[in-house]
């Protein structure tokens, strides 16, 4: 993958880092291990993730300073790539203080701008999995992204939703308004995270996480279908009657034609 010079949107980004202020975004995970079969380990993580690493060729590469500053940094190939750099082996079992300690240092910037560090086995038991991405490496559609190749039905089903639900919200809205019904659906899809979270995980504790992920599915599923018969009925009441035209008749006689 050839140089890209970086956004100024990323760019300031990265020029407000500094040590007290990392600007990458992070995430954690728990998962439950198996009921049948091996326990998954960090060699097995380890080669999942870089079998699926060239599909997403900028998870390999590192910001390089233009000669004199003249323009923004630009990203290139790491020649010394090592995902063992990458993706980290944990050195205890207590997630707490795990997510503490990966999220509370800033990234190497001499490197690609990711880590993933792998608990393989925590102190309940499960397996913790805690990432960080430099911010001007992912913004929210490169991270669905990453979730796809990572977890591939997952990450297939939010970025299907993801896609299928802005586009339908854009198609079925009027062009004037259409600014402001984006506005609204932003507003609604971020505001309820906060409330939807606590709640999934709650039914994640007392009744496994896929459970929730199912339940959380059917949830949505259904707020997609009522969403679109209320916008449906709603553009069927606003329908004007089409007018119709009235068209000339030809009649035909030996000597030409006439036109009404």
């Amino acid at each position: 993958m050839g140089p890209a010079r970086l956004s100024a949107l990323d760019a300031a980004f990265l020029s407000l880092e500094s040590p007290d202020a990392p600007m990458h975004v992070g995430w954690a995970a728990v998962f439950a291990p198996p009921d049948a079969g091996a326990r998954p380990g960090y060699e097995d993580v380890l080669a999942h993730i870089q079998s699926r690493l060239g599909r997403a060729p900028r998870y390999r590469q590192k910001l390089a300073a233009v000669p004199l500053g003249l323009g923004d940094p630009v990203w290139v190939d790491d020649p010394r790539f090592d995902i063992a750099n990458h993706v980290v082996r944990a050195a205890h079992g207590d997630f707490s203080a795990l997510v503490d300690e990966v999220l509370s240092a800033p990234l190497e910037g001499d490197r690609p701008l990711w880590e993933l560090w792998i608990a393989e086995r925590l102190d309940d038991g499960m397996i913790g999995v805690v990432g960080k991405a430099h911010h001007c490496l992912v913004d929210g559609l490169a991270a669905v992204e990453l979730m796809a190749l990572l977890l591939v039905p997952t990450g297939i089903a939010v970025l299907t939703f993801t896609t299928t639900a802005n586009a339908v919200i854009q198609l079925g809205s009027a062009p004037h308004v259409r600014g402001r019904v984006m506005a609204l659906y932003i507003l609604v899809f971020l505001g309820g995270t906060p409330l939807g979270a606590p709640l999934i995980g709650t039914l994640a504790e007392a009744f496994g996480p896929r459970s929730s992920i199912v339940l959380g599915g059917v949830v949505t599923a259904l707020s997609g279908i009522v969403a679109a018969l209320v916008m449906t009925r709603l553009r069927s009441l606003r329908r004007e009657p089409h007018l119709v035209r009235r068209r000339p008749h030809v009649h035909v006689h030996r000597l030409g034609l006439e036109g009404e």
